[in-house]
């Protein structure tokens, strides 16, 4: 159980831990759940609601010092942004209304200072903060773009669905070139629909983060037979359809990588694409012009720390 302390008022909620925030996906994940820190925050984050939906947005930010080597939790053992910052209080989120913007993000850096000494070395930071200005805009160097995709509100909880969709349509730009195999990189994604919904919800984020940023791959495993019959099963078609979707080249700006892959008992696929890299995310919500749905995506270069 980690040392904590949580800091909170009607706009904003701050936590310092020891030892990574992370409940985890694992067996012992419901019993952390239960632990005292993890009901906290989950309160505090629920209290937001009022602040959350007089703003229409919510920006959260998980600061962790820099990784050394001979770290307990060293960089490739850190969770991905959007299972620490969104699933993992998915529970809490769900009740916010986040009906404009969605911003998370991971710096890795000094932690902000506590408001009072604490009997511990804080090592990790949480902030979650209903937004009452505009946030400045992130748009930087664009590597790969999808332009506003038709789809149906359902489709944004399936990360095959989003995988598809985005897929079928990304495009690398000009600026593609400048990213290489490990470099850090941010994620916009655009939704519009007839109605506003809840950004914060989990099991979109998680869906379409890791959906777009798979489409952004081409497959590279020894699976793909049995991969590509799992996807027909999913969506119909023809397996060879998704065989050669899978080892599309032209669009995959992150490269080759082993998604998706069969789960351990060989009867689900596994979508983990390459998004340790993803250091911010941003989902933005506007009302469309026709009455449908869309859903667009840019994947953009991570500036310095410096910057």
């Amino acid at each position: 159980m980690p040392q904590y302390h949580i800091l909170a008022d009607a706009w904003c909620v701050q936590a310092w831990t020891d030892t990574k925030p992370y409940c985890g996906a694992g067996r012992e994940s419901t019993f952390r759940r239960r632990e005292p820190y993890h009901q906290a925050l989950c309160a505090a984050i629920r209290d937001l609601e009022s602040s959350v939906r007089s703003s229409g947005a919510l920006r959260a930010i998980w600061t962790t010092v820099e990784r050394r080597k001979n770290d307990p939790d060293p960089p490739e053992r850190l969770p991905d942004t959007e299972n620490l910052l969104i699933w993992e209080v998915g529970s809490a989120l769900k009740a916010l209304s986040v009906t404009d913007l969605l911003r998370f993000e991971r710096q890795i850096g000094a932690v902000p200072p506590p408001p009072h000494v604490l009997g511990f070395e804080a090592r990790h930071h949480l902030r979650y903060e209903a937004v009452r200005q505009p946030l400045a805009s992130t748009n930087n160097t664009v590597l790969a773009q999808c332009d506003p995709v038709v789809c149906e509100l359902n489709d944004l909880k399936k990360v095959w669905r989003v995988w598809r969709l985005l897929k079928q349509n990304v495009v690398r730009t000009p600026n593609a070139g400048n990213w290489r195999p490990g470099d850090q990189f941010n994620v916009q994604i655009e939704l519009s629909g007839p109605k506003k919904v809840n950004l914060a919800d989990w099991e979109m984020v998680k869906a379409v983060v890791d959906g777009f940023i798979a489409s952004l791959h081409y497959y590279a495993g020894d699976q793909l037979d049995q991969v590509s019959d799992r996807i027909q099963n999913r969506l119909g078609g023809q397996a060879s359809q998704w065989r050669d979707l899978l080892l599309l080249q032209t669009n995959a700006v992150l490269g080759a990588w082993r998604v998706p892959h069969l789960k351990p008992k060989g009867k689900h696929l596994a979508w983990s694409p390459c998004d340790h890299l993803l250091m911010r995310c941003e989902f933005i919500q506007k009302r469309s012009t026709d009455g449908g749905w869309s859903i667009a995506g840019r994947l953009i270069r991570q500036r310095s720390a410096a910057t």
